[in-house]
């Protein structure tokens, strides 16, 4: 008997209606409500209800859908179109919407294919009634009075397709980003100071050797030109004298050309004030200056002596 007593009382409750269950909300939350207007066709059903509580005025929104997610509802307010929260069938039960901060608003029906329903003339422009207004309502029902839970309308948002493009160049962006800004951090990969010196060729390195290099063999010549003086043993050197350079470069003989260096970087639009020039400027005009040096065009005193003068401090 007992089981016979709850299949029936659940057979019951599954009758109760949409709209039935949104007429028990009204009349528990407001103090007295009444129907402003109704709609009803093949494809939904549409209703507006005033409600009293606490001497405030709230409208009710009861939209319902006879086939899922063919239509759906649009508020327009001060020219700007809102939504309210819908059911996963597309349908709104709104029993308490505020509109108090407006002076008039419309309810608006669009299909599936966001097209306007036309001749709903009775829901547009709707004045924001006040409570001497809504006391002069006929037909009113009374209600519990237990207070409402506000509906809040938002602005709608057309989510276009292209977003879904931008969001994922972002993400990717934001990922490498990441990554390199970790391995910068962490000296790795290609960070690591080890790798990025390993076979590179280091010009002022090389120069510094030469440099060095030089001054050892001048300071051995001049140690056996003392030498032999100091033994009284005249010896005849039919090299010319010694040249000091004035770029730290000392030659025993000095070969150059009349080849026009500067002029000739000029035209291939490289650094020849070398006190500004950077270092990769700098590493360019030193492998044409090789390539001229490999070519003979311009003598090895010649490169030396402008290599010296580019890697000058």
């Amino acid at each position: 008997m007992k089981f016979l007593m709850l299949f029936f009382g659940l057979l019951s409750l599954s009758n109760v209606t949409d709209e039935e269950l949104f007429i028990d909300e009204l009349n528990s939350a407001y103090d007295e409500y009444a129907l402003i207007e109704e709609y009803e066709n093949n494809y939904y059903d549409l209703k507006l209800y005033a409600g009293k509580v606490r001497e405030e005025v709230y409208y009710g929104i009861y939209f319902r859908n006879k086939i899922p997610n063919e239509y759906k509802l649009k508020l327009t307010i001060n020219n700007k179109i809102y939504v309210l929260d819908n059911t996963p069938r597309g349908d709104v039960f709104a029993p308490a919407v505020d509109f108090k901060n407006a002076d008039e608003f419309s309810i608006l029906i669009f299909n599936k294919y966001n097209d306007y329903q036309y001749g709903l003339t009775q829901f547009k422009n709707i004045k924001v009634m006040d409570i001497e207004e809504f006391n002069q309502l006929q037909d009113i029902y009374v209600g519990s009075g237990n207070g409402i839970k506000k509906a809040n309308y938002k602005t709608e948002f057309n989510f276009d397709s292209r977003i879904y493009i931008y969001i994922a160049m972002v993400s990717v962006l934001l990922i490498c980003a990441g990554i390199i800004y970790y391995y910068f951090k962490k000296s790795k990969g290609m960070f690591r100071t080890d790798l990025r010196s390993a076979n590179v060729f280091n010009f002022k390195e090389f120069i510094n050797s030469v440099v060095v290099e030089t001054e050892l063999e001048q300071e051995e010549k001049t140690w056996q030109n003392t030498h032999n003086e100091d033994l009284d043993v005249v010896e005849i050197n039919e090299e010319k004298p010694i040249i000091e350079s004035t770029y730290k470069w000392y030659h025993y003989e000095e070969e150059v050309s009349d080849f026009d260096i500067k002029k000739h970087l000029a035209e291939l639009n490289l650094a020849t004030d070398y006190s500004e020039a950077s270092i990769e400027e700098k590493n360019k005009v030193m492998l044409e200056l090789m390539r001229l040096r490999d070519q003979e065009k311009i003598t090895y005193d010649d490169y030396l002596n402008e290599i010296s003068e580019l890697w000058k401090e």
